[in-house]
């Protein structure tokens, strides 16, 4: 193990139990911290979803839409997986706007059926908030699947292996297959920092998921309004603005 890592404890436990050396700390985001050799990724998240049932969805998807799981720590949420390689992120593959939107659409088709939703958070356990919208949403839908819940540009990664593309990072959720864009919906839209700009884009990102995968607009869109509002400081009121002309269009 390379003396200049400073690993959290329990990661330096799991390490040392499971034979793995690393050689590098990867960036781990909000929730975990991540370290890597060549081949394999040590992943010990430290708070939310990661360590409960984003644990139970990455089991679920490895292999066929995440990184093969080679050992698991069920108390800590912590996964030895294999690395994802060249592992540039979607964001930084530098693939155009429509490539990408066939990326994620071909991502969520293909998850679908896999998991079985039961003993994953709903969508109302979810959301913190309180809102009318949520309560129609909620009880309008036709239907409950598995969802990854996080699937975005940054947890999509290129890989020179049998999948092209892998999913990283789910928070493992169960509701309405109409939230699975919603991630996808609000990342890399900072270049449009007004109502006039964004609305084209989002209209636009909305008829793509519309027409390839059969989502309702409407209810992506009301989705991606929630999701806004149960951000807190995080929320960007252009978005905000944005969705709600779109949902009072109805």
């Amino acid at each position: 193990m390379q003396p200049n890592i400073q690993m959290s404890e329990t990661a330096q436990l799991l390490a040392e139990h499971w034979g793995f050396e690393p050689t590098e700390e990867l960036p781990g985001g909000w929730c975990s911290h991540v370290y890597a050799d060549s081949t394999k990724v040590l992943k010990c998240p430290w708070r939310g979803e990661e360590q409960t049932s984003g644990y139970r969805a990455a089991i679920a998807m490895a292999g066929w839409g995440g990184p093969e799981v080679f050992e698991s720590d069920e108390a800590t949420g912590s996964i030895l997986m294999s690395r994802v390689l060249p592992g540039r992120t979607l964001a930084q593959a530098g693939v155009l706007e429509e490539e990408a939107r066939e990326i994620a659409a071909s991502l969520i088709q293909g998850q679908a059926g896999r998991v079985d939703p039961s003993g994953f958070p709903t969508l109302r356990e979810y959301f913190r908030l309180q809102h009318s919208l949520l309560d129609h949403l909620l009880e309008t839908s036709e239907s409950r699947v598995f969802l990854h819940g996080d699937l975005h540009h940054y947890n999509i990664l290129q890989s020179d292996g049998p999948m092209p593309w892998v999913l990283i990072d789910p928070k493992g959720l169960s509701g309405d297959p109409a939230y699975e864009p919603i991630a996808f919906l609000r990342n890399l839209t900072e270049r449009f920092p007004t109502v006039p700009e964004l609305l084209p884009l989002i209209n636009d990102r909305l008829d793509f998921f519309s027409g390839r995968l059969g989502f309702d607009r409407w209810r992506m869109a009301a989705w991606g309004l929630i999701d806004q509002l149960d951000s807190g400081e995080d929320r960007s009121l252009t978005l905000v603005e944005v969705y709600e002309e779109i949902v009072a269009m109805k």
